[in-house]
């Protein structure tokens, strides 16, 4: 089980989805320390835990996603099957945290959409932040935001009125074993969601949930 008890570093550290001070210790495991707040439950690696960039694109560096490969395409079809029934014909989408090889993004133009990729490491197109899209999907990313609400900030300012932001990242519910769950053991994954964290996540950004699965998460911009 994992340890939990109170924090006593909250003038130092805040929750990084709502900012709230109230941090309880959660566990320390995989040489990590990690953090739970008690408002919106979001579970994140204490910032001394962090890799540093480098080490970060390094390690990115060794996913082997290959838009071409059958299998990694296959990845998305469960969240295709969300998505697309939403989704207007040639509605413009940002692909955003896309990798180094956007499968997603492959799969959407072959249907037809218009698909702008973009990402911190490998994708670096400062002026795709700029513009307004019909969609933007973040799909396996939000687990590895260090500062979750600025980025989720920068992808709502993408987003039009009424468009989707589509997410897919794996919610920890109470019922797991934080020790022995894959997630956690990625050293790139900072941030554990719940549905609690998404409701909290609404409520702030103004969005209308559409479904809110144990992997996948979908919301229409108020």
């Amino acid at each position: 089980m994992p340890k939990k008890g109170s924090f006593n570093e909250s003038r130092l550290v805040r929750c990084g989805l709502c900012e709230s001070s109230r941090l309880t210790e959660f566990s320390f495991v995989h040489s990590r320390r990690y953090l739970r707040c008690e408002d919106c439950l979001l579970i994140f690696v204490h910032k001394d835990f962090h890799l540093t960039p480098e080490a970060e694109y390094q390690r990115y560096l060794l996913h082997e996603n290959d838009s071409k490969d059958p299998l990694y395409r296959d990845f998305f079809s469960d969240f295709l099957g969300e998505i697309l029934p939403r989704l207007k014909p040639q509605s413009r989408i940002l692909d955003f945290g896309c990798g180094a090889d956007s499968a997603l993004g492959a799969l959407l133009r072959e249907r037809g959409f218009v698909v702008s990729d973009y990402d911190l490491y490998f994708r670096h197109q400062p002026e795709l932040l700029g513009k307004l899209y019909d969609s933007v999907l973040a799909t396996e990313v939000l687990e590895h935001l260090r500062e979750p609400l600025p980025a989720l900030r920068q992808m709502l300012s993408c987003l039009k009125a009424g468009g989707l932001l589509g997410i897919m990242t794996r919610l920890f519910e109470d019922s797991i074993s934080f020790e022995s769950w894959h997630y956690p053991r990625d050293p790139t994954h900072l941030c554990f969601w719940s549905v609690r964290s998404f409701e909290v996540l609404a409520d702030r950004m103004g969005l209308q949930p559409l479904g809110v699965g144990p992997k996948i998460q979908i919301f229409q911009k108020l």
